[in-house]
């Protein structure tokens, strides 16, 4: 993990607002958590810490907020985390001037053999694991980790410790239940060998999924857990523009922020300086299917999303980048993952997840994690942005060829080609004819090839066997409570 391709350059976000746009929207913003509130479940601790920050509580659990005590919240939380790899010795960075791209990971694979959708096995999540190790444009990995063979929240807490086993990468993950992010922080603990050394190398985030203005009793409690245990959080579930949120963009980014705002408020409450990183999964439903769709509308939320972070030195979570409506491998999922993350190279987000998903996340795809694979190290080559000096201006040996001359043979052709001209593996350019005598091979075939020269691999390096034994211990303390 390198932090140099995490920094982007000279290429700006596009901004799609106005200065004046976005002020209102921001105030909007301000007025839903002032006169609306966002609704919490009734529990005492919950609403007693907004009360005693000046928060105006209602007995149902609506909770209105000041607006500067929102700005407070917003100017005292942490605006960058660093998140360390599995042994501690190099890290990723979660911030407004970093983008760090998280596979994801679903409780349903597209099988490789059969091409068939499942539920995914303990032997799924190691495959994805080591492939997502051997991707390095990879940041990490993304959940939950959920296992087909064990059902229940416990899965959850196995298929956490099978991950751990078989990457080094940092992680970002959620969680059904409390219980489930308590095992968590105890594993990584064990991995860091301590709560004050996990506090100082975070392994992995908590990411709260909640609805659009309410949070449930199990995400506050998740909320204050990862605090109180230094675990950095991001907050933001998904948004349905006409259903759980209003069809407008503005009325949908609206409603999410103030949710997320909210969520920050209730760390700086807990712990002032605490990071937490905001952003919904902004989309809309299709008016004419009633299903999730209009991706020219969910684009444009997502540069009005870096925008507002932008504007606040937020980082922004949950970028659409890698996202589609594909229900398998398919022309629809390339060109959806395309579009969407050429859409997340103008957004600029902190926190970009659902690479080598499916079918709106309900599924992952090992073809689709090589192919965001290769879309993220485009990406990164846009924001690299062009050098401009006098060797790049090449004065001088545009002078000695002349025009209409040849630079085929020029040293700075050989010095240069390498450092200027990315390596590209999937769209690569090669005549008929070479098409032709390499077997006439599709898109699928070259990724497959790739995919099973990975998979033949040797495994990562495992973990100690005194941590792999901690781990053991805590799935089945877990598994019995």
């Amino acid at each position: 993990m390198s932090q140099a391709r995490n920094y982007r350059n000279n290429t700006r976000p596009h901004a799609p607002l106005s200065e004046t746009d976005l002020r209102k929207v921001v105030d909007a913003i301000f007025h839903v958590m002032r006169e609306t509130g966002v609704k919490f479940d009734p529990d005492p601790w919950v609403l007693d810490t907004f009360s005693d920050g000046g928060c105006d509580v209602s007995s149902k659990g609506i909770v209105k907020f000041p607006t500067d005590l929102v700005r407070g919240s917003i100017d005292s939380a942490a605006k960058s985390v660093r998140m360390w790899n599995r042994p501690g010795t190099d890290f990723i960075e979660f911030s407004p001037r970093h983008s760090a791209f998280m596979a994801n990971y679903l409780h349903q694979v597209v099988d490789t053999e059969t091409g068939e959708r499942r539920s995914c096995t303990r032997e799924d999540l190691a495959r994805y694991s080591r492939v997502v190790e051997a991707l390095p444009d990879f940041d990490g990995v993304a959940g939950p980790f959920k296992i087909a063979e064990n059902p229940d929240i416990s899965g959850e807490i196995e298929g956490f410790a099978v991950m751990a086993a078989h990457t080094t990468k940092p992680v970002e993950t959620s969680f059904g239940a409390p219980l489930c992010l308590q095992a968590a922080i105890e594993m990584a603990a064990a991995i860091r060998g301590g709560s004050e050394r996990l506090r100082e190398k975070p392994y992995f985030a908590v990411s709260i999924t909640q609805l659009p203005l309410y949070y449930a009793k199990y995400h506050t409690d998740q909320i204050r857990m990862a605090v109180e245990s230094g675990i950095p959080v991001g907050v933001g579930g998904g948004s349905i523009g006409g259903a759980s949120t209003p069809i407008t963009i503005a009325g949908n980014i609206v409603n999410c922020f103030a949710t997320d705002f909210a969520a920050l408020v209730l760390t700086q409450l807990l712990r002032k300086g605490a990071f937490c990183m905001v952003g919904f999964t902004v989309v809309f439903m299709d008016p004419t299917t009633g299903n999730l769709g209009a991706i020219n509308e969910s684009t444009l939320a997502e540069m009005v999303k870096y925008q507002i972070g932008e504007h606040f030195g937020l980082p922004i979570h949950n970028a659409n980048a890698g996202l589609n409506m594909g229900k398998q491998f398919n022309q629809e999922a390339v060109l959806g993952a395309a579009v969407t993350m050429t859409a997340g190279i103008f957004s600029q987000p902190a926190c970009c997840i659902y690479s080598g998903s499916l079918d709106a996340t309900a599924a992952y795809s090992l073809h689709a994690l090589l192919l965001c694979h290769e879309l993220i190290g485009m990406a990164r080559r846009f924001w690299r942005g062009i050098r401009v000096d006098d060797e790049t201006l090449a004065l001088d040996v545009t002078h000695k060829v002349g025009p209409g001359g040849d630079f085929l043979g020029e040293m700075h052709t050989a010095v240069h080609c390498r450092k200027e001209i990315s390596k590209i593996r999937y769209f690569a350019s090669k005549t008929f004819e070479a098409w032709e005598q390499e077997g006439r091979k599709d898109l699928e075939d070259i990724i497959d090839q790739d995919l099973q020269r990975i998979l033949a691999a040797p495994k990562p390096e495992p973990l100690p066997a005194s941590v792999q034994e901690q781990l053991d211990v805590i799935v089945r303390k877990y598994r019995s409570a």
